[in-house]
């Protein structure tokens, strides 16, 4: 599990507007250990961690970047589990596979990417309590900007089409 405290320590610190050295005084420390963090060449004390949470309003598991690491890994595992399930042609399992991780991680692209995929290649589909449309809305409004959410609803709505008759409108 990779601990990212850099990266997240120095976009938590411009998006509060702070310098290194103003995070350094109210830490009671020097600038340079703040940016020896930001590099990426050493941790601060384990004791400091609950207070720089604190002060950047985040818990000291986002600070670390462990709960984003502990979900990657997961649906990495995810990943591997649906290509051996693919490989062995077990259509059935593959999805039911991806639908207990939409319950999981209902907000994550990836896993209503793969759900899509998966749904397209179910020929039982519609299963009971899941629908495509509920899924390719839900994965769309999860994307931030423009250009993502209308290269990504293609291939979502291509997915669904032998499932729902989807039409894709041009967004401007």
């Amino acid at each position: 599990m990779n601990i990212t405290l850099n990266s997240t320590l120095r976009s938590l610190r411009r998006k509060k507007n702070v310098t290194q050295e103003e995070l350094a005084s109210h830490l009671g420390i020097t600038a340079q250990s703040v940016g020896k963090w930001e590099r990426g060449e050493g941790f601060p004390d384990i004791t400091l961690l609950p207070a720089i949470a604190l002060y950047f309003g985040v818990t000291t598991d986002e600070l670390l970047g462990i709960d984003k690491a502990r979900i990657d890994e997961r649906i990495k595992s995810l990943e591997a589990e649906s290509l051996r399930l693919r490989n062995l042609g077990d259509v059935p399992e593959n999805l039911a596979l991806w639908e207990s991780a939409y319950r999981e991680f209902p907000n994550d692209c990836r896993v209503m990417s793969h759900l899509m995929d998966a749904l397209g290649q179910d020929p039982h589909y519609p299963r009971p309590g899941m629908s495509v449309s509920a899924v390719s809305g839900s994965a769309s409004a999860s994307w931030t900007s423009r250009p993502t959410q209308s290269s990504a609803n293609t291939p979502l709505c291509r997915s669904a089409i032998p499932l729902m008759n989807c039409v894709t409108r041009k967004t401007r």
